[in-house]
C-alpha cells in the first residue's frame, strides 16, 4: 500500500534470507529511518539502499555482516546509531572502528 510505505518509519527483519533484488524494495520506504537485522542472512545485500535514505539507526543481531558493508554505513550520511549485539571477529572491529 503506497499510504503505508510512505508513513513507515522502521523495518525490523528476522530470519530473513536477502536476495539483491530485496534492495529495490527497501529503496522505495523513502522514510525510513531505523532499521533492524535480527538471525539474518546475506543482509550485505541490501545495505546499498540504505544510503540513499533518512536511516539513522541500523542494528545488527546475530546478522552477518562484512567490513565492506561496514563502509556502506559510513556512506549513510543520516546515520547516528550503529548498534551490533553478536560477537565480531577481528576484521569487523578493525572495520567498524574505522566507521
Amino acid at each position: 500500500d503506497e499510504q503505508c510505505t510512505k508513513n513507515l518509519r522502521e523495518i525490523n527483519f528476522a530470519n530473513v534470507e536477502f536476495e539483491s533484488t530485496d534492495a529495490e524494495f527497501l529503496a522505495k520506504l523513502e522514510n525510513l529511518t531505523t532499521v533492524n537485522f535480527y538471525c539474518c542472512s546475506n543482509a550485505d545485500s541490501i545495505l546499498s539502499a540504505c544510503t540513499k535514505l533518512p536511516i539513522a539507526s541500523i542494528s545488527f543481531e546475530l546478522t552477518n555482516f562484512s567490513p565492506e558493508s561496514v563502509e556502506q554505513l559510513g556512506a549513510i550520511p543520516t546515520l547516528t546509531s550503529f548498534i551490533v549485539e553478536q560477537k565480531l571477529d577481528r576484521f569487523q572491529v578493525t572495520a567498524i572502528k574505522l566507521l
